[in-house]
């Protein structure tokens, strides 16, 4: 297990690492490290996780991912349907 103080920041080699970011897990120095909501990031994951419209387009796949799947879903209720009253024609007198 490294000892936070034999570590160095990801971004300035020269410097001691003063924090590892909760997410990445990487090491950086007090300048690179921020907290947010409790927690200490890095830059990178700083941006990820506050940039804006992302929540939005998550949202946005999962409307398709449902729609995709419901549709499929009719499509193949309907085509069981005809099948049914195709063989039902073949078989049924008249």
């Amino acid at each position: 297990m490294n000892a936070l103080s034999a570590q160095r920041c990801l971004l300035h080699p020269q410097r001691e690492a003063a924090a590892r970011c909760a997410k990445c897990r990487k090491y950086f120095c007090r300048e690179c490290a921020t907290e947010h909501q409790g927690l200490i990031l890095c830059s990178a994951c700083l941006k990820s996780r506050t940039e804006p419209g992302r929540e939005s387009h998550r949202v946005l796949r999962s409307v398709a991912g449902w729609s995709a799947a419901g549709g499929g879903l009719i499509i193949t209720c309907l085509l069981f349907y005809l099948f049914g009253r195709a063989v039902l024609a073949m078989v049924a007198p008249g």
